[in-house]
């Protein structure tokens, strides 16, 4: 298999997930959460799992996210915080996930049902486009087309 570097392609994926560890000290059971990140590239159906000690600290993926070039998904970790200062260059972009914005108004509907449920189906149509040109055989470029399209009128 080639040597494959994030920083050559134009669109990923940044994940970060918990494990738990269990330790034992003197019979007892002492949980530990480590954290791995995830990067995903879908055009080359490849991704990487990065551990480093377990930490959820910056000095982590930033290796990987300096010099991408082109467009980074986000979940919700504040160390992606770096990333929206302005001052990046104009060929480093990043968007916050959806589905993680969308677990948000799910965990909220107990508070405000009628509310949050619109949010949810807004991006729900969000998803449908993609899944739709997917379904239909478009490839990579049409659906990226579609999705601009059609996703103006959910936004609008």
């Amino acid at each position: 298999m080639g040597k494959y570097h994030p920083e050559s392609t134009n669109w990923m994926q940044g994940e970060t997930s918990g494990l738990v560890g269990v330790e034992e000290e003197n019979g007892m059971r002492k949980y530990l959460k480590r954290y791995f990140w995830g990067i995903k590239v879908n055009v080359w159906k490849l991704v990487w799992f990065i551990y480093e000690y377990g930490t959820h600290a910056l000095k982590a993926i930033r290796q990987f996210l300096d010099n991408f070039i082109g467009f980074f998904i986000k979940d919700g970790c504040i160390v992606y915080k770096v990333y929206n200062n302005e001052e990046l260059p104009p060929n480093h972009h990043c968007s916050a996930c959806l589905t993680h914005i969308r677990r948000k108004f799910v965990e909220s509907l107990e508070e405000k049902r009628s509310v949050f449920i619109w949010f949810i189906a807004e991006i729900g149509e969000l998803f449908a486009i993609e899944h739709n040109c997917k379904k239909a055989g478009y490839d990579v470029v049409r659906v990226r087309a579609e999705g601009l399209k059609r996703s103006k009128l959910v936004m609008d």
